[in-house]
């Protein structure tokens, strides 16, 4: 067999495999935007308000972790859309060194409140999109749809809004997750 020939069949074995990868990424993509679609507009503008107000709380406050979880309990109870939310501290915050991890609280299926941390220290939650998005445009950001393997193990998607401090070092950024089933 000459070059060409090898080089023909070597892409003829390969379309195939390549051309049903790109089906299914194809497939993937349209799922994770038509979950996003089932949130209307004026649900995600509700959500957004919200977590930007719980924001604003959180950054006149000089409270450490154990307030944050009472904070953030009494957060989801007044906000039934949202099903989760999270406190995580920059690694810039004067304060980091008593952040060991990221204090999390979400509801189960049955409405039942659950206390949990994010990791085990900031670098573990530091590189989630959920975070790092929103700390390096300053922006509240919405993440993509994903799988939330560190804490309420549902699909989801989230809206993070930064915070600062009044010398406007990055402070950490305030969380709210909406379940997409």
């Amino acid at each position: 067999m000459n070059m060409p020939s090898k080089r023909n069949a070597l892409i003829k074995r390969l379309a195939f495999p390549f051309a049903l990868l790109c089906a299914l990424c194809l497939f993937v993509s349209s799922a994770e935007a038509k979950s996003y679609a089932r949130l209307s507009k004026a649900a995600r503008k509700n959500v957004e308000a919200a977590v930007l107000l719980f924001a604003k709380d959180i950054q006149t406050r000089k409270t450490g972790p154990d307030k944050v979880y009472e904070l953030l309990t009494a957060f989801l109870q007044m906000n039934p859309r949202i099903m989760g939310a999270t406190y995580a501290s920059a690694p810039t915050a004067p304060d980091a060194a008593q952040w060991k991890g990221a204090p999390y609280v979400f509801k189960q299926a049955d409405g039942q409140l659950l206390r949990k941390k994010l990791g085990s220290c900031i670098a573990d939650y530091e590189g989630e999109a959920w975070f790092s998005r929103p700390m390096l445009t300053g922006k509240p950001q919405w993440s993509r749809p994903y799988f939330d393997a560190l804490g309420a193990q549902i699909d989801m998607i989230t809206y993070s809004v930064p915070i600062f401090g009044a010398d406007g070092r990055a402070m950490g950024v305030v969380t709210g997750d909406v379940a997409l089933q």
